[in-house]
């Protein structure tokens, strides 16, 4: 049963899911990063890409290997030309989802790096939908793409600023 994740007033009302997708992608880019953990800001493009149905069915459709995520980007760049606008306009509820993880302990925030680091690595052993699945694999994949990229490359690929 479908529980209509792509239906952006669920979505923009989801804080829970919101927070699984940016756990996921922290957690992967810590995996692939020497276990150092994003700069905050590196959160603010997770959830709109996450969030778009067709993005987050491509990167789905790809691999970890190098070049994959430029390939994403070159293959689909009407999608993430208005990223921008869309992470502005998310950027409230991207921080309640922060917010949600790091009272829950789920996650922390040194605020002298400025990076966002895991805390507790367990995952419940919940159902969940296809959709759902889907966009916690993408945000897994983001997470290793955005691990092997300087700030620059990511802000330029993007054509994003923080």
């Amino acid at each position: 049963m479908s529980i209509g994740i792509y239906n952006e007033f669920d979505i923009v009302q989801n804080k829970v899911l919101g927070f699984h997708g940016l756990y996921e992608f922290l957690k992967e880019f810590t995996e692939s990063n020497k276990g150092i953990g994003p700069k905050i800001h590196y959160l603010f493009p997770v959830l709109p890409i996450l969030f778009n149905e067709e993005s987050a069915a491509v990167i789905y459709s790809k691999n970890l290997k190098p070049g994959s995520f430029i390939k994403v980007l070159s293959e689909k760049s009407d999608i993430f030309s208005t990223l921008q606008i869309k992470m502005q306009d998310q950027s409230v509820h991207t921080l309640h989802c922060i917010n949600l993880g790091i009272k829950c302990g789920l996650i922390g925030y040194d605020p002298e790096s400025t990076r966002v680091f895991i805390q507790a690595k367990k995952n419940p052993g919940i159902q969940l939908s296809a959709d759902y699945q889907k966009i916690l694999f993408a945000a897994k994949r983001l997470g290793a793409w955005f691990a092997k990229m300087s700030e620059e490359e990511i802000l330029i690929y993007l054509n994003i600023r923080f």
